[in-house]
């Protein structure tokens, strides 16, 4: 789901104008919609993510009944509440702030009167750009990986794809965890790529794609549950938007589609072998041929090959 984080609400020129102070809970939460209201028992009607306005003139003066409004807040998933004083309150009540901290709910005081519909006009308008950017992006991952599928392209073509439009490293890996090929993302590859084999059999994939917290990894299946013969790994340091979920596994039925194609000539992995081999006869000592020799299980470090 598209949202904007709470911070980014509070730097909106409307929101910034009444000058918030966030007395409770802390700025990076999702929020999805604003919903303004001056109702009591607003909680049963919110859905996870709305941001509430109010005045506060039609809260309660009763420190439980506060308590309760705010714990209805919270149930329901409620990005945070935003009140402006002046109207009800010069200060917000105690009760409230204390209610607001103990559940962990942002609670910001807005100290200048402003124009609600402005500001959910504002951030509804933010989050439907985004939106349609989002859709837009899709599309075209879904027209790239769709090209790549019809023309036949190998999985070198699939990855330099999958690195172009996810901006991160991307790896190809057997099912006997061995790289077989990767692309470098913005980051140090090297750290990216340590002790590979051990850390990808630690992975256990729940469905057709997973993400592994620990590694920053997102990992999909390439090919069918019971005849999977690899998996592809994008990097992926926070938790990952369905827009890369999706660009994963296109990228991983394009390369089960080339497999699909290629049945009949050698294998990825002997392949992968024969361009190593000659790659380490232009140059052996080159520190990328090194690396991607460990990773696909022939080390050259102290070792004479015989050819």
């Amino acid at each position: 789901m598209v949202s904007l984080s709470l911070a980014e609400v509070l730097e909106m020129p409307p929101v910034r104008a009444a000058r918030p102070q966030l007395l409770a809970g802390d700025v990076t939460g999702p929020v999805e919609w604003v919903h303004t209201t001056e109702l009591a028992d607003i909680g049963r009607l919110l859905r996870a993510g709305d941001l509430v306005l109010t005045t506060g003139i039609a809260l309660p003066e009763d420190a439980d009944e506060l308590t309760g409004f705010v714990a209805g807040l919270h149930e329901s998933g409620a990005a945070g509440l935003l009140v402006e004083l002046g109207r009800r309150w010069t200060q917000l009540p105690t009760p409230l702030v204390e209610a607001c901290r103990r559940h962990g709910l942002p609670l910001v005081a807005l100290t200048r009167e402003i124009r609600f519909a402005s500001v959910a006009q504002a951030v509804g308008e933010r989050i439907v750009d985004r939106r349609l950017a989002e859709l837009r992006d899709t599309e075209r991952v879904h027209e790239t990986f769709t090209e790549l599928s019809i023309s036949e392209a190998g999985p070198a073509e699939v990855l330099e794809a999958a690195q172009r439009l996810s901006g991160a490293a991307v790896v190809l890996e057997s099912e006997h965890h061995l790289v077989l090929d990767y692309r470098a993302g913005p980051g140090d590859i090297g750290a990216f790529l340590a002790d590979w084999s051990e850390r990808s059999r630690q992975v256990e994939l729940t469905g057709r794609t997973s993400w592994d917290e620990g590694n920053g990894w997102l990992v999909t299946r390439v090919g069918r549950r019971e005849r999977g013969w690899g998996r592809l790994v994008l990097e992926a340091p926070e938790p990952p938007s369905q827009r890369l979920v999706a660009l994963a596994e296109r990228a991983a039925a394009a390369l089960a589609m080339h497999r699909l194609h290629d049945g009949q000539r050698d294998s990825l992995t002997r392949r992968v072998h024969h361009e190593l081999l000659v790659r380490i006869l232009a140059d052996s000592a080159d520190p990328d041929v090194q690396r991607r020799c460990e990773l696909a299980g022939v080390p050259l470090r102290r070792r004479q090959l015989v050819g």
